[in-house]
């Protein structure tokens, strides 16, 4: 130990009794170098003194509040403490490191080993809370961060940097105090930029070292610090810690080392434009990890990763009496100091024009503020400090704020003369909803009264009835011819056929100028196919029969409905007025799932005539209870010619007798035409009629088939 531990406190610890409004600081003192403590060093707060005991250990009281502390002891330099804040709940806690003022060569040597030793963990890539980014560009992928930390000659340098204008804050993860593991859980003290190099420098650099190795270790701790803040920081929630995985940073200031930081105030070192690493080690070697040439360092072992500025070497080149620009930028070759303030006016800028660390203090303006007074606007506040409130930013109703919108009230809203323009067209629109579910091929129709609740009378062709349907095919009946009055209403009807299967909606409602306003009537159902739905796909028939004989054919039906049909449903005839005639008739023999296909045969017995006929009818499908299917169609037109049969003699009859429209009790209803000389006989007509059916042609006689299902 420099200091024999024989002075006592002059406060004992025993004694302090609490005093209403005070506090407590209690700490220890020690060697920066070996880390003993240092007895009788003096700690004094305002004017308040204690000495402390062999340990090292010291108490003060001293009123509440923030207090600089300062340490002094026979050869050591006077550290500061700032800001330390004391209050009556707890003692405040206060650890101070005395750098020595002449140390032995030996005790700095082993202090810059073992800094070296602890910081074989700067910049590990394993360090669990560094952003993923920045471990990725530490184990060697240089493109990991952008902008890029590496400058054109291949150093770790930072991004592209406005030099004019360095970093004001840092901010710090206090890992040496807090022990978390990751800084967003820790403690973040954010730091003024140039007080952080001060707590940084005496703890990294060895404060007897001449003035222009302090500021060499100056502009390489502001640099490297400077390099991490424009990369977004090491840590997630921080630039840097206060460790050697970093930098060593203490609360503990002493004025020789901040007088260098002050000399090189906003300076980093720059090469290519870009911020050098600006890394550090005791013994770098000769040369250096970066092939620098150090001749000043051959001969002696490297401690350290060997890159950067080597501490010893800052030394050992200032003894020789070369300047602190020179060792920086020897350490960096093609480099140079940029950046740095000079002092001038403080003016309203947002700058620290002075370099005094503040920022446009004593050049507010009216309003407390910096920058030019801003501007009235009316928001109900004295924007300009004047004193006066909106003055001069009325609207035109001659109040502050935005013209009110017109509103249909009988007012004139928007202070325009003309009281509510536009805005009382209202309308209401009730009506009986449509049903739940319609069948295809059926309609539906509704009423609706449409109310005019607004304070305009409505007339045409201005205002009109809107109507419109999705889905469905829409017929809309009645509407606007009349005026209507304010309370009056309008009526009209619509009627609603869907023409295939879905969703419909149905909407009525008011319109001015073909724009709707007001609240519509909107209905909504289900179109589906019916219970009961048929299609005659194909028919085969004879083309000539005689009166009164029987004949066979069949059809092809394919089943429409949403039902199976069941046995037994018939495809029948039916003649004019929808009469059965005893021409065609058929039965399907097996209950018929929806969409599949059957063949039905079919019974075909001609009715009597007197004359050749061509008879006419419609087929259709009929289930067992009489129901005849009406979609997707009604029925099926078919044809055939029919002979009467013989007479006595053994002829036929010629004569054409009018046409009748009699069921089969008087004949038959038939298309005839006279049988006049030169023209070819009606029966030799029919031999040669075609068919009419869908298909050109089908299949041959045979019982009821069922066919495979059919979509379409």
């Amino acid at each position: 130990m420099r200091i024999a531990a024989t002075a006592v406190l002059t406060l004992a610890l025993a004694g302090c009794v609490a005093v209403p409004g005070t506090g407590e600081i209690r700490g220890t003192v020690r060697d920066a170098l070996t880390g003993e403590p240092v007895a009788g060093a003096r700690v004094s707060v305002d004017g308040d003194e204690a000495l402390t005991d062999e340990d090292g250990s010291f108490a003060l009281r001293v009123v509440e509040g923030r207090h600089d502390l300062i340490a002094s002891a026979p050869g050591f330099f006077d550290v500061t403490v700032p800001d330390v804040a004391v209050s009556a709940d707890a003692p405040a806690p206060v650890e101070v490191e005395l750098p020595p003022t002449d140390p032995d060569e030996a005790l700095v040597t082993a202090w810059l080993e073992q800094r070296d030793r602890d910081r074989a963990l700067r910049d590990d890539p394993d360090d669990s809370d560094l952003r993923p980014e920045v471990a990725a560009f530490l184990r060697g992928d240089l493109d990991a961060l952008l902008p890029p930390l590496e400058a054109p000659e291949g150093d770790v340098g930072a991004a592209r940097a406005a030099l004019s204008a360095p970093p004001r804050t840092i901010r710090v993860w206090r890992r040496s105090i807090d022990g978390a593991s990751a800084s967003c859980s820790g403690r973040i003290d954010v730091i003024p930029f140039e007080d952080y190099v001060k707590g940084v420098l005496p703890h990294e650099w060895i404060t007897s070292w001449p003035d222009a190795s302090l500021r060499a270790g100056a502009l390489a701790i502001r640099t490297y610090s400077w390099r991490w803040i424009n990369a977004g920081g090491k840590y997630t929630c921080a630039d840097l810690d206060d460790t050697t995985r970093s930098q060593v940073y203490g609360s503990g200031r002493v004025a020789r080392a901040s007088a260098a930081v002050d000399a090189t105030r906003g300076q980093g070192i720059v090469r290519s434009g870009s911020l050098v690493s600006g890394e550090y080690s005791a013994e770098n070697g000769n040369p250096t990890a970066d092939g620098v040439s150090d001749s000043v360092c051959a001969g002696r072992a490297v401690y350290g990763h060997g890159r950067g500025m080597c501490q010893w070497g800052t030394s050992r080149w200032a003894s020789r009496g070369y300047g602190h620009t020179w060792i920086a930028t020897h350490y960096w070759p093609g480099s140079s100091i940029a950046g740095g303030c000079t002092p001038s006016t403080e003016v309203c800028d947002g700058r620290d024009n002075d370099c005094d660390g503040r920022v446009d203090e004593g050049v507010t303006n009216a309003c407390g503020r910096c920058g030019a007074v801003p501007a009235e606007v009316c928001d109900g506040r004295d924007n300009d400090c004047d004193g006066r409130v909106d003055e001069g930013v009325t609207n035109v109703c001659g109040r502050c704020g935005p013209v009110p919108a017109e509103v249909c009230d009988g007012r004139d809203n928007d202070c325009d003369g003309t009281v509510d323009e536009n805005v009382c067209d209202r309308a209401s629109a009730t009506g009986t909803a449509l049903p739940e579910t319609m069948d295809l091929g059926t309609s539906a129709s509704a009423t609706i009264t449409i109310r005019n609740d607004g304070t305009t009378t409505w007339r045409a062709p201005e205002y009109d009835v809107q109507a419109s349907a999705v889905g469905a095919t829409l017929e809309l009946s009645g509407g606007l011819s009349d005026a209507v009055a304010p309370g009056g209403t309008v009526d009209v009807r619509i009627e609603v056929t869907p023409p295939r299967e879905g969703d419909v909606t149905v909407t009525v409602g008011m319109a001015r100028a073909g724009r709707p306003f007001g609240t519509p009537w909107i209905t909504r159902t289900v179109a589906q196919r019916p219970a009961f739905g048929a299609a005659i796909l194909d028919v085969s028939l004879p083309l000539l029969l005689r009166a009164g004989e029987p004949a066979a054919g069949f059809a092809v039906v394919r089943n429409e409905g949403r039902d199976p049909w069941p046995a037994a449903t018939e495809v029948v005839s039916l003649g004019d007025g929808g009469a059965p005639i005893a021409l065609v008739h058929g039965i399907v023999a097996e209950a018929l799932e929806p969409l599949e296909e059957a063949r039905v045969p079919l019974e075909v017995v001609a009715p009597g005539v007197s004359v050749e006929s061509e008879v006419v009818a419609r087929l259709v499908v009929r289930a067992p209870d009489g129901t005849v299917a009406a979609w997707p169609e009604t029925g099926r037109d078919v044809s055939v010619g029919v002979m009467p049969a013989p007479v006595a003699d053994g002829s036929i009859a010629r004569a054409v007798p009018p046409p009748s429209s009699a069921g089969l009790e008087g004949g038959c209803s038939v298309a005839s035409a006279a049988h006049a000389p030169g023209r070819a006989a009606p029966w030799l007509l029919l031999l040669v009629a075609v068919l009419v059916r869908r298909r050109s042609s089908g299949p041959g006689r045979g019982s009821a088939t069922r066919r495979t299902r059919s979509r379409s």
